[in-house]
């Protein structure tokens, strides 16, 4: 049994960001550290005490230093290439040559950020059962204005990015944009990293989940704040950010803050099929989910996926294991959020 963990921490789309990352662990292997604590690796945990279901797993860290939100097949500019997509498989085919993974009985794919963002579109090409949490991409405060210092997630950029790294996404997603017919074998390096060869930027929109949702039928998992830090500051530039005092922003960004959590939860919900699970707060957090907060009906989000696994290994299916936060006209309402409990 294993679980693999893609790491995030950010994605380039120009020069001067995708440089600059070269003398750093995000940009270069050069500069991983010799060992990783894998405490705080959410589903890939070795913390018993916390993690108890799958601490004895095997657990695989994926660190990233590609920029590409791991589904890079080779893009290059600026002296720069990006492989994350081809760095995963290697990984995924040197376990099985030398652990014999692919005679797994269970294996768990997981990611936060940026490497969540590549489950989404590396995971049907796996031939192993997987499941797997972080979530969709909601709405922006000024559509006209590009993102400073942060890569743009505005649709019109989207097939800047894809082109740039020569992404893999979803195969079914990418029929669906460009109607092909691609080998969706993703254990093989060497087919699997060429099956973007032929692809136009029409398939740009697979890489984020607000598209690729609804072509995926692996159990999914997903655990996403309804009111994300980390987007909403950096990506879709919210001014007066409510910090942890949510009376102290205006009105119209407290409008805001609703209707993009609305947004969230219509995207989190657009299929209704029984192989999902949500696990939905509505706090100021990004990948600040820990093993005491926040928690929605009773459970934090280990408990709750530990559910909705055991659901899908003994019945392929489960019965309602969607965890979301309703706030009505509030914001910030889960009273159980980080900030507050440390209060």
């Amino acid at each position: 049994k294993w679980v693999i963990y893609l790491n995030g921490v950010g994605e380039c789309d120009d020069e001067k960001g995708c440089t600059e990352q070269t003398t750093t662990r995000r940009g270069s292997s050069k500069y991983f550290r010799d060992e990783e604590d894998a405490v705080d690796w959410y589903a890939a945990s070795d913390s018993c005490g916390s993690n108890e279901l799958f601490c004895q797993w095997n657990h695989i860290f994926n660190p990233y230093c590609s920029q590409d939100m791991h589904s890079g097949t080779g893009g290059t500019a600026w002296g720069l290439q990006f492989n994350g997509h081809i760095i995963l498989t290697s990984i995924l085919d040197e376990m099985d040559e030398l652990y014999g993974m692919q005679d797994a009985s269970e294996i768990i794919v997981s990611g936060a950020s940026a490497g969540g963002l590549g489950v989404w579109m590396n995971i049907a090409g796996f031939y192993y059962p997987a499941v797997f949490y972080t979530g969709p991409e909601a709405l922006t405060w000024d559509p006209d204005t590009a993102p400073a210092g942060v890569t743009d997630f505005r649709e019109d950029n989207l097939a800047v990015m894809y082109d740039l790294w020569d992404s893999y996404v979803d195969i079914d997603c990418q029929e669906a944009y460009i109607d092909i017919d691609l080998d969706t074998s993703i254990g093989n390096t060497t087919t699997a990293t060429t099956a973007t060869a032929t692809t136009t930027a029409t398939a740009a929109p697979c890489l984020f989940a607000n598209y690729s949702y609804e072509y995926i039928s692996t159990p999914i998992f997903i655990v996403q704040s309804l009111s994300d830090e980390v987007v909403l500051q950096y990506h879709d530039m919210m001014p007066n950010v409510p910090e942890q005092d949510q009376n102290a922003i205006p009105s119209e960004e407290h409008s805001f803050l609703i209707t993009w959590s609305e947004n969230m939860t219509n995207a989190l919900t657009q299929t209704d099929r029984h192989i999902h699970g949500i696990f939905a707060p509505s706090c100021w957090i990004h990948t600040g989910f820990s093993y005491q907060s926040p928690k929605i009906d009773g459970l934090n989000w280990i408990l709750a996926f530990n559910e909705y696994y055991n659901d899908i290994i003994n019945t392929n299916s489960t019965t309602n294991n969607d965890h979301i936060d309703q706030c009505g006209d509030e914001i910030l309402c889960n009273e159980n959020c980080p900030d507050k409990v440390s209060r």
